[in-house]
């Protein structure tokens, strides 16, 4: 929610996603469903960083955002390059409001190893 009350979307993330690669829905109310999703690399990245992401920090997965089916960030998770990691990038052309890419980032950061 922003400052004033007003509902800016609701993060949802469905209990069999944990199963295989993490998948969060954007819903931005109170009229659209599913207008940003974000979901793991791969599979097989999700699944080494659900073994060993919490002892490895190169065994995590980033996260791609859409928004109405076209990329619009990265949350990058594994470090890419020295000190590069935990990280929000969104493009300057996304329409995705920052505040919602921020509360995802949050979320993710905080709930997943």
């Amino acid at each position: 929610t922003s400052g004033d009350g007003t509902t800016l979307a609701i993060l949802e993330k469905k209990f069999l996603s944990r199963l295989g690669r993490s998948r969060w829905t954007i819903d931005a109310p109170p009229d659209q469903r599913a207008v940003a999703w974000a979901l793991e690399e791969s599979l097989s990245r999700a699944l080494l960083r659900k073994i060993a992401g919490k002892f490895k920090r190169h065994c995590q997965t980033n996260i791609r955002i859409l928004h109405h089916g076209s990329p619009v960030g990265t949350i990058i998770r594994r470090p890419e390059s020295p000190g590069v990691f935990d990280l929000l990038e969104l493009s300057p052309s996304a329409t995705l409001d920052r505040r919602v890419a921020v509360a995802l980032a949050t979320l993710v950061f905080g709930s997943e190893p």
